[in-house]
């Protein structure tokens, strides 16, 4: 009988009475897909979750040995939840976002209830110089921009819905980004 063969039971309770990894590896290799698919739900970097993936299987090795685990898998699956959100929860704050300031609300731009008509034209001219703008891009870039921005949907549901990778739709995001903002800075200087 192969290990292969034998129960996540079997390669858990041979693992804790040997410390030989060879038992806890072969049962890690047999849920690896389903923690890096969590891990994917928690960060659309591929790397980051490759790494997270890993980090888990360290803490497997550790924790395996002293915690009391009556089902692997679901064992497993909340240890793979909980280290990422521990992830995220140390980079809450880090991370950044860079807004262009056409984009983000300031005192100069109009208020819901400012009736100035100037401020109503500037607005409805901005929004129709952004509809332009996103015509231009081409339809992966657009796609990807709507799906993103207007719709909230994550690296990892555009890469399905438009049948690509991650790296791709990062990839269009940043392009698309950066022809908008070539886009309108065009517009205006043209008036």
């Amino acid at each position: 009988m192969g290990l292969g063969d034998r129960s996540d039971e079997d390669l858990l309770d041979r693992y804790k009475r040997t410390k030989n990894q060879k038992y806890i590896a072969q049962l890690f290799g047999r849920y690896v897909q389903l923690i890096y698919g969590v891990c994917l739900r928690y960060t659309p970097d591929v790397r980051e979750a490759e790494d997270y993936t890993m980090d888990i299987y360290q803490k497997v090795v550790d924790k395996a040995l002293t915690h009391q685990i009556k089902r692997f898998k679901p064992w497993l699956y909340v240890l793979s939840k909980n280290h990422c959100l521990g992830e995220i929860r140390k980079l809450t704050g880090k991370r950044t976002v860079s807004f262009d300031q056409a984009f983000v609300q300031n005192r100069d731009q109009m208020h819901l209830i400012d009736d100035d008509n100037d401020k109503v034209q500037e607005r409805e001219r901005r929004h129709t110089m952004m509809d332009d703008c996103m015509e231009e891009l081409d339809d992966l870039q657009r796609k990807s921009v709507e799906l993103f921005y207007y719709q909230n949907k994550t690296y990892v549901e555009i890469a399905s819905l438009i049948e690509g990778e991650v790296s791709q739709v990062r990839s269009y995001l940043q392009n698309g980004r950066r022809n908008l903002k070539k886009c309108v800075e065009r517009k205006q200087k043209n008036g």
